[in-house]
């Protein structure tokens, strides 16, 4: 999509900004980097970067949430020699993007930069709970069973002497041999998760058991498709407080590819973001760039009749 850029006053030669690189995961500490473009011989030193203010978030239909208040940015010249805005914060941040609008100030003019960062969970790597036991796989067949051997007699029994012999006590009857491994396993019972209010799809995946070849994409989309009713337009980012979730199984999760998973949501992002500026400004949806380099055309909003 087109990203938005406004320029105050319209400059010849404005500063470029090029993509958001997100260089942190979720729960760290959001450390990014934006490059500066034709700077046209204008020292760093002169050039301020901030968060925009509120009004400029208001005119750009953009909501500007307190924890954007924690963001810090450092105007820095690469050991390569490229000319960089670093972005961080001092705090891990838990929310899966980051959306903003920064401001640049130089000699000549300013200009206003939306970006959206997407934080991926570092590694997604679930272990099991404590209290529950994996059985070994055909535990009750692989497994040899000891039999203590009496010592061997110094002499075999004859004819002759075997009915001198005292009777031996009868054989017990076996034990029934186990046929747990053989059993069918029944299907496990469905899980169902309630959704509490204020709680979002993200934070219902991250308290999944999951295998450790599936990302958190596939979980949010086979967490969607399983439960379609759960979300406003189908959107994975709307979910309704109070559904019941029924949490999908590991075949329903490796459906779809990693790639497309983290595609799809992407798409959904965008979509909720252009259904956020519609409801809080009223106005058309300006484009944004999401960190990765994913562009998204505008979305035009329907007109109130």
């Amino acid at each position: 999509m087109a990203s938005l850029l406004l320029l105050l006053p319209l400059q010849v030669q404005a500063i470029g900004l090029g993509k958001l690189e997100v260089r942190s995961y979720l729960d760290e500490p959001f450390r990014g980097e934006v490059e500066l473009q034709s700077l046209h011989d204008q020292p760093l030193q002169a050039i301020k970067v901030q968060l925009a203010s509120r009004s400029d978030f208001k005119s750009a239909g953009i909501e500007r949430p307190a924890q954007l208040s924690s963001l810090r940015f450092v105007v820095r010249q690469m050991p390569s020699g490229k000319p960089v805005i670093q972005i961080s914060t001092p705090n891990g941040v838990s929310e899966p993007y980051l959306h903003f609008l920064i401001r640049v100030d130089w000699s000549g003019g300013r200009i206003l930069r939306e970006y959206t960062a997407l934080l991926d969970p570092p590694t997604y790597a679930a272990t099991l709970p404590p209290n529950v036991i994996v059985p070994k796989r055909d535990a009750a067949v692989s497994q040899a069973v000891v039999v203590a051997k009496k010592p061997a007699p110094s002499r075999l029994p004859t004819l002759d002497n075997a009915a001198s012999q005292p009777a031996s006590k009868p054989l017990p009857k076996p034990l029934p041999v186990a046929t747990t491994a053989s059993v069918t396993p029944k299907p496990a019972a469905q899980v169902i998760h309630k959704v509490r209010k204020g709680e979002t799809s993200w934070q219902v995946v991250r308290s999944m058991r999951a295998p450790v070849d599936v990302n958190i994409y596939q979980l949010l989309q086979a967490l969607r498709q399983a439960n379609p009713e759960a979300f406003i337009n189908n959107n994975i980012n709307l979910l309704k407080a109070g559904s019941r979730l029924k949490l999908p199984d590991v075949q329903k999760i490796r459906t779809v590819s990693k790639q497309e998973a983290k595609r799809q949501y992407r798409l959904q992002l965008d979509l909720w973001q252009a259904y956020q500026d519609f409801v809080s400004s009223g106005k058309t949806a300006a484009g944004k760039t999401v960190a990765g380099n994913t562009r998204v055309q505008p979305t035009r909003q329907p007109q109130n009749k």
